[in-house]
């Protein structure tokens, strides 16, 4: 698997853990080509870059329970 595809699975299942639903399959790939290309970022560069632009994130994740799911994109981006 890939550096996206797998930044894509982190990304689905932090979404799923918020219960976001109505992002679109576009705005997903948006968040994950934002990260793909992010060269050892911090826990908030990834949750800046992860809300950044869309409303619903924004004002719906709280990420103080998710920070396994930023470390995973972490590792994810500095891997490979």
């Amino acid at each position: 698997m890939n550096k996206k595809d797998e930044i894509k699975v982190v990304v689905h299942l932090l979404l799923e853990k918020k219960k976001i639903t109505s992002l679109s399959t576009a705005k997903i790939d948006s968040i994950v080509d934002t990260l793909s290309v992010l060269s050892a970022p911090t826990r908030d560069e990834i949750r800046t870059k992860i809300s950044s632009g869309d409303y619903l994130i924004k004002e719906s994740i709280d990420f103080s329970d998710t920070d396994y799911l930023i470390d995973m994109i972490a590792d994810i981006i500095n891997k490979k």
